[in-house]
C-alpha cells in the first residue's frame, strides 16, 4: 500500500471508529463486547475507502426498512428477522432477544447505534445487504470471526439517521454493522 493510500486507510479507519465510538457514548453497551466494537470500526472504516465500497456486482440481495422512528424501524427489521412483533418491541426497548435468524449481539449492535449515536436524530431508515465478500473484508471477516454463508456472502446492515420527520432533512453518515446467524 503506497504512504498515500496508508494515510487515506487510517483516517477513514479513525473515522469510523469515531463513529462507532460516539454510538458507544453514554449508552448501555447491550451485550455487546468491545472485540466485536473494533470489529465494527474497522469494518466501518474499510467501507469509508473509495474503492472498498459495494457496488451492484457484488450484490445478492438487498432488503430496506424505510424512513421511520428508530423503534418502528427496528421492530421492522426484527420481524423481517423472525420475531413477532411483541417481542421485537421488548427487544427494541432493551430485553434480550431470542436465538432467531440473527445472532443477539447483532440486536444489540443495532439497539447500540439507534440509540447511542442516532439519539439525537427524529428517524432512521436500515437496508440490509447481502453481497459476495469484497476482497477488502475477507481478512476482516477470518480476523474477527464473522461467518460469510456459503463462503461467498456477507450480510452486513447499513443504518442512516434523518434529522426531521417525513420529507427532508439532513442525513447522518451512515453506520454498518455485520449481521449473522
Amino acid at each position: 500500500m503506497s504512504k498515500r493510500a496508508r494515510g487515506a486507510f487510517d483516517e477513514a479507519r479513525e473515522e469510523g471508529r469515531q463513529c462507532v465510538k460516539r454510538a458507544c457514548g453514554g449508552v448501555p453497551r447491550c451485550g455487546v463486547a468491545s472485540p466485536l466494537l473494533t470489529a465494527c470500526e474497522e469494518l466501518n472504516a474499510l467501507l469509508a475507502g473509495e474503492s472498498t465500497g459495494i457496488g451492484n456486482e457484488r450484490l445478492i440481495g438487498m432488503h430496506t426498512f424505510v424512513r421511520k422512528s428508530h423503534a418502528e424501524v427496528f421492530i421492522a427489521w426484527a420481524g423481517a428477522q423472525g420475531l413477532p412483533a411483541p417481542v421485537a418491541a421488548a427487544v427494541a426497548a432493551g430485553s434480550p432477544p431470542p436465538r432467531c435468524a440473527v445472532a443477539p449481539e447483532a440486536f444489540g449492535l443495532l439497539r447500540m447505534v439507534l440509540g447511542g449515536a442516532f439519539q439525537h436524530y427524529a428517524e432512521a431508515s436500515i437496508t440490509e445487504y447481502t453481497v459476495i465478500i469484497p476482497p477488502a473484508l475477507i481478512a476482516w471477516a477470518s480476523r474477527w470471526e464473522i461467518p460469510v454463508e456459503r463462503g461467498v456472502a456477507l450480510r452486513l446492515l447499513e443504518v442512516q439517521a434523518f434529522c426531521a420527520r417525513g420529507g427532508g432533512g439532513c442525513a447522518a453518515r451512515p453506520i454498518w454493522l455485520p449481521v449473522w446467524a
